[in-house]
């Protein structure tokens, strides 16, 4: 918020102007993020106390309908975050679980272009995603990040993210340059279990030989390898090619065909 002087009857007065960012001049009802609030530096905590509890920067109020919401880590990942307890008495908590394995796979992974790779190792090991909350001891997960023990790298949604265009680029980097890479970027465990699901493309007809002779391409022996053709082919298909691939999926098992 930015001040400014208004004549205001027999005197002048300074007002804040909050930014236009905020969009609060359109009229309408806006939904304000203050995201790693927990991270924000005391002073900056203290200016928006007015704003969570009751929406107003400076003498303006948010649009009659707008919510205002927070994000940040949980004090005890040890990075740093913190809501003293008189900000978080103007708010009301709530602890939001991580995405499991299955709901990361439907609800991201297969319609942003994650490899079937990275999607199948996931759905293979669905403890990369658990929370370090779930576990006494930090050597019963090596995938995750856990505050008791330091992981230069771990698993996360991001982190997999980064994973797939790794492996996208594979052919520019080679094998050991990718190998090291994923190894800075999911940690030495997590790589291991996803370079033994790459090599499985080996095993893998082409799309294009899918396509072309769907009656006659190899249907791959390894539940494994047929699990990541089906997750390839969701993100693959289209109206002109859906009908060859139909005719190769019938040539799979019901299982398999019902994953599809």
């Amino acid at each position: 918020a930015l001040p400014y002087t208004e004549q205001a009857e027999t005197m002048k007065v300074t007002k804040f102007a909050p930014n236009a960012r905020f969009k609060m001049h359109a009229g309408k009802p806006v939904i304000v993020m203050l995201d790693e609030i927990g991270k924000a530096m005391k002073a900056v905590k203290n200016v928006l106390l007015t704003l969570m509890l009751e929406h107003r920067i400076g003498d303006h109020y948010l649009p009659e309908g707008s919510i205002v919401f927070a994000t940040t880590n949980l004090a005890q990942e040890g990075i740093g975050d913190m809501i003293p307890p008189h900000a978080r008495n103007r708010m009301t908590t709530v602890k939001i679980s991580k995405p499991t394995a299955d709901e990361w796979i439907d609800n991201y992974a297969l319609d942003n272009g994650i490899l079937p790779e990275v999607i199948l190792t996931v759905k293979e090991f669905p403890q990369m995603l658990a929370s370090f909350e779930d576990y006494t001891d930090p050597k019963d997960n090596e995938y995750i990040n856990d505050p008791r023990t330091p992981r230069p790298a771990f698993v996360t949604p991001r982190s997999l993210n980064r994973a797939s265009d790794i492996i996208k680029n594979s052919k520019h980097l080679g094998h050991d340059i990718m190998a090291h890479a994923l190894k800075g970027t999911i940690g030495n465990r997590a790589t291991y279990d996803m370079l033994t699901i790459v090599q499985l493309n080996d095993e893998l007809p082409s799309w294009e030989e899918v396509i072309a002779t769907p009656e006659k391409t190899k249907v791959p022996k390894s539940p494994s390898a047929v699990c990541m053709l089906v997750y390839s082919a969701i993100q693959r298909v289209e109206k002109d090619t859906l009908s060859p691939f139909m005719k190769y999926l019938v040539r799979l098992s019901k299982e398999q065909q019902g994953l599809f």
